[in-house]
């Protein structure tokens, strides 16, 4: 599990809004300004702890949600660029190429629209209080 310290905004009923900076879990991978997990806010459930505004806690996300990342920015569009240019083929080369480029650009703006939406979903847990 990746783990990271981050400082509580706002406390309410059984929600946290943590503030997360970009360190030991996004340093892990390239690509972590595309995803948009820069410094941003966040809302997750508290699990029960009495926290505060101030207060440093501990989160951490599951290995097996950064496999999923991975997969959705890398695996997945070079699969989809090979597989256009086998489709494309009888176009002739530049043309087949262009349009499997086409093709990637929108699975990532779709990919990106997705994301967006549900990005927020990747479950992150407090572990411990600070």
């Amino acid at each position: 599990m990746f783990k990271e310290i981050v400082n509580v905004i706002e406390a309410w009923n059984n929600k946290v809004k943590v503030k997360f900076t970009k360190k030991k879990m996004c340093s892990c991978c390239k690509l972590s300004g595309v995803c948009g997990m820069g410094t941003e806010a966040l809302v997750l459930d508290n699990h029960g702890l009495a926290l505060k505004a101030g207060d440093n806690i501990e989160i951490g996300i599951e290995e097996k949600k950064t496999l999923l990342a991975s997969l959705i920015m890398f695996l997945i569009p070079a699969l989809l660029f090979i597989s256009s240019l086998v489709f494309f083929k009888n176009y002739g080369e530049a043309l087949s190429f262009f349009l499997a480029i086409f093709v990637l650009c929108i699975y990532y703006i779709v990919a990106k629209l997705i994301l967006k939406k549900k990005g927020k979903e990747f479950n992150l847990k407090i572990l411990r209080k600070i």
